[in-house]
């Protein structure tokens, strides 16, 4: 399926409430969701793919960010809304590459929180290599019922929907124009150009401003926490040199992403003979914070 095909398709799929536009293009799959677990997978392909065959960092994290969310969601019912507290990511260094499976297991609530809190911990592979492991915590908002039930799309499920773009939406048409200019071969790959991951570096590190569209919107409109943490974790790479490494990151959601524009900006706190550490704070276009982030990078 070409790259507008899957455009169209996930404007489609996303017209029926419940699920997220970036988890229905990159065609984000459950495995399996059980009593506290969770298993789901998700291609490498050339929608979601650097210039070096590796898979983003931003549909890893939305891998990681939904894996951890699913096993957290079977304690709290299928329709409540679910918000990303606390996000912990790191690399073994092993290739991004092929079909890529989270496994992830709920931990326990919080004791004594007034708001349902939880944690849940995973990890990624590609067969049976490690990629990268995994914790997180999460908090359930509002009533049980609060949104629409939460689907769980298996592998291949809806592969034929689509949408005639006659009848598209504004909105909608604003994505499509958008996914049909990001095609355009250049220096950065089609999930870079589409999510806006194109930092520049400055005195201090870099930044990045990146459209807060509907196509990296969660299911009640923000931005998706996974494309958050890429955009935050690609800004912190840009700020130092290609030779250096990402090893981790950890993250927290501190606000909504909203508005039209969200801006990453880094800053290198330490940079040793072989380690450094960048801080990274992602604002909305009011300088509202929406995500802090603090990664390790290895030369």
């Amino acid at each position: 399926m070409d790259i507008p095909s899957r455009v169209l398709r996930a404007i489609a799929l996303q017209r029926t409430p419940g699920f997220n536009f970036p988890g229905h293009f990159l065609q984000l799959a459950f495995e399996r969701v059980g009593d506290g677990t969770a298993d789901l997978s998700l291609d490498t392909a050339p929608c979601s793919a650097n210039r070096d065959g590796q898979m983003n960092l931003g549909p890893l994290a939305l891998l990681a960010d939904i894996a951890l969310a699913s096993s957290f969601r079977g304690a709290v019912g299928a329709g409540a809304r679910v918000a990303t507290v606390t996000m912990n990511l790191q690399l073994t260094g092993a290739p991004r590459t092929g079909r890529l499976h989270a496994t992830t297991a709920f931990d326990g609530f919080i004791a004594a929180r007034a708001e349902r809190q939880g944690l849940a911990h995973g990890e990624i592979r590609h067969g049976r290599e490690l990629v990268a492991t995994m914790q997180g915590s999460f908090m359930a908002i509002g009533k049980p019922d609060a949104t629409a039930p939460h689907p769980m799309p298996k592998r291949g499920e809806n592969a034929e929907a689509t949408i005639d773009e006659s009848l598209l939406h504004e909105a909608e048409r604003a994505v499509m124009r958008h996914a049909r200019a990001s095609v355009t071969e250049g220096d950065a790959s089609f999930i870079e150009r589409f999510w806006g991951y194109l930092p520049r570096v400055t005195k201090r590190g870099a930044s990045c401003k990146a459209w807060n569209g509907p196509h990296v919107g969660n299911r009640v409109g923000h931005a998706q926490g996974g494309f958050t943490f890429g955009l935050a974790a690609t800004t912190a790479m840009a700020a130092l040199p290609s030779s250096w490494s990402l090893v981790g990151a950890s993250a927290w959601y501190v606000g909504p992403g909203v508005g039209q524009w969200l801006t990453a900006r880094a800053t290198v706190v330490h940079r040793g003979t072989l380690t450094a550490v960048v801080r990274t704070r992602i604002e909305d276009e009011a300088k509202r914070g929406v995500l802090e982030v603090t990664s390790s990078h290895a030369r």
